[in-house]
């Protein structure tokens, strides 16, 4: 199994984020760097971790957190290549605790896992060092994605002050 790398700058991550991000009038973008997360603002915050599997550079594995207009809660939305074995979707370890989520459309530029972050989880995040994202890029070859969770409470107080 590869071992993948975090991007660091997450200059690819961020350039990815942007696109979604980037007003009409094509103002600049504030990046504010927590450990092993980057807040990314324009009119909207997200914060961000990019991971790369060496042995395929071009691939790029986002967590990206943000806050929807319509919960207090923020979402998690896992960004994984085209590609993946879709049936059982991803499962994500946090810690001992064991979640599952769908992936919850694929588009061109990838595939989207969703994930609302309840007070509960978002407590588990605060409380352990990485968090697990396995997934099967075929029926019988499973990957796993550890992100880091160095900086993410930081970086989590700064989205949630930036999005109130």
């Amino acid at each position: 199994m590869a071992n993948f790398k975090l991007i660091t700058p997450l200059f690819s991550v961020t350039a990815m984020l942007l696109t979604t991000l980037v007003s009409a009038d094509n103002t600049k973008n504030d990046v504010t760097v927590f450990g092993d997360w980057r807040t990314v603002c324009n009119t909207r915050c997200v914060i961000a971790q990019g991971l790369q599997n060496p042995e395929q550079p071009n691939i790029i594995y986002s967590s990206q957190i943000s806050y929807v207009s319509d919960s207090s809660d923020p979402v998690l939305q896992l960004n994984l290549p085209l590609g993946i074995y879709l049936p059982p979707g991803v499962a994500i370890d946090i810690g001992d605790n064991k979640h599952r989520a769908p992936v919850t459309v694929c588009l061109p530029d990838g595939c989207k896992v969703l994930l609302q972050l309840t007070p509960a989880l978002v407590q588990q995040l605060h409380d352990n060092a990485a968090y697990t994202v396995k997934l099967f890029v075929s029926e019988q070859s499973p990957r796993e994605l550890k992100f880091s969770l160095r900086g993410f409470s930081d970086a989590l107080t700064s989205l949630a002050a930036n999005n109130s």
